[in-house]
């Protein structure tokens, strides 16, 4: 089960389609129905973590560069 999970935040985070991610990763597998919206509850969240902002320094996306938004959280 953690290896679904992991999975579908790898393919969430790759692919930028959360909810794809998380009926690819249930539909590879077949596990049970409640796993589904496990991971798309997961794939989500994932998706909407925003790496460039907890570790600073990490390369910012295209979409908070033209934003003006600061790769760190303290704006240095």
């Amino acid at each position: 089960m953690c290896a679904l999970v992991g999975a579908a935040a790898f393919v969430s985070t790759t692919e930028r389609a959360p909810l794809f991610a998380g009926v690819f990763t249930w539909e590879l597998a077949h596990p049970q129905l409640v796993l589904l919206v496990v991971l798309v509850a997961v794939a989500i969240a994932v998706r909407y973590v925003r790496f460039d902002r907890l570790v600073p320094g990490a390369r910012m996306s295209p979409r908070d560069a033209r934003a003006g938004v600061p790769a760190d959280p303290a704006g240095q």
